[in-house]
C-alpha cells in the first residue's frame, strides 16, 4: 500500500524491495492464516493486508475473507428462518427434462423438499425458470451439514439428475 500524509494513496504488487526476512515472515503469516481458516472449515479466497515499514518490519492491518456471491443467499436464508443459522448451500441441479417453474416446485413439494417461511430445512429454486428449463439454481438449508448433503442428494433424485 502506498501512503501519502498518512492516507491510502494506492498500492504496488507484487511487493518490491522487501527484505528476505520480511518476505519469509509474510509467507509464514499467510500460510498460518490459511491453515487456521481451513481448520475452521473455510474454503475460498482471502487476503492479509499489511504495512511494511522502510526497515522491513511488518504490521498486519486486516484479514479479508471473501464469501463470493453469497450475500444475497445469506440474507434470504436469514429472512426465511427468522434470523436462524442453519447450514445452507447454493448450486445448480440439472433435471432430466425441461419443466415449468410450477412443475418443479410441485416436485419439490411432493418429495417433502419444499421450504416454508420460518422453517430451517428445505430447497428453494433460487431464480425463475432457466432458459433451458433444466438447469435449476437453488438454495438448500438444513439444521446440519450432514442433513444438507442428504437434501441435495434427494433434490438430484427428485429432478432426475445430478447436482453441480
Amino acid at each position: 500500500m502506498r501512503m501519502s500524509g498518512g492516507s491510502f494513496a494506492g498500492c504496488c504488487s507484487p511487493l518490491k524491495g522487501l527484505t528476505a526476512r520480511s518476505a519469509e515472515e509474510l509467507t509464514d503469516w499467510t500460510l498460518a492464516l490459511g491453515g487456521q481458516l481451513a481448520t475452521e472449515g473455510y474454503r475460498g479466497p482471502y487476503s492479509l493486508d499489511l504495512v511494511c515499514t522502510q526497515d522491513g518490519t511488518l504490521y498486519a492491518w486486516e484479514c479479508t475473507v471473501r464469501r463470493t456471491a453469497t450475500t444475497t443467499a445469506q440474507a434470504m436464508v436469514s429472512r426465511l428462518t427468522g434470523g436462524g443459522r442453519p447450514a445452507w448451500s447454493t448450486g445448480t441441479v440439472t433435471g432430466i427434462e425441461p419443466m415449468t417453474f410450477d412443475k418443479t416446485v410441485g416436485h419439490l413439494s411432493e418429495a417433502g423438499l419444499d421450504c416454508q417461511p420460518g422453517e430451517s430445512e428445505g430447497v428453494l429454486p433460487y431464480a425463475d425458470r432457466p432458459p433451458d428449463g433444466r438447469s435449476w439454481r437453488y438454495t438448500a438449508l438444513a439444521p446440519t451439514h450432514t442433513r444438507l448433503t442428504e437434501l441435495e442428494v434427494r433434490l438430484a433424485a427428485t429432478l432426475g439428475h445430478e447436482v453441480l
